[in-house]
């Protein structure tokens, strides 16, 4: 994981917000990622991305996660996604996917705000 928490610096740094999840669960974000969430990072292990994401949202992810073949790894998925901030307004973001070469099938999440 440490090298997956250097990734998603790495994407900070670059202005860019990123989270990874496996299942439907998040399991890192940066700090822009929460920030646009009105959420502390650490908030974000183990919460449902149903928590952030609405119906349509989930099963676009579902969708990414299971029409990927082990050969399309690194193709990035974009769509726009409604999401919802703690203070339960709903925000559009443009969300580009993209499936990691790992074992564990982590999968990254990089959020953009237009």
């Amino acid at each position: 994981m440490d090298n997956l928490k250097k990734l998603l610096d790495a994407f900070a740094e670059c202005g860019e917000a990123a989270a990874l999840y496996k299942g439907e669960r998040f399991t890192a974000v940066n700090n822009l990622f929460a920030r646009i969430f009105e959420r502390q990072a650490d908030e974000f292990e183990g919460l449902p991305i149903l928590d952030v994401c609405h119906n349509e949202s989930i099963d676009m992810i579902r969708d990414f996660m299971h029409r990927r073949a082990v050969e399309d790894h690194g193709v990035p998925t974009n769509y726009t996604s409604t999401f919802i901030t703690s203070a339960r307004e709903k925000i559009e973001l443009n969300v580009t996917a993209v499936k990691l070469r790992r074992a564990d099938d982590n999968v990254l999440l990089i959020v953009r705000e237009e």
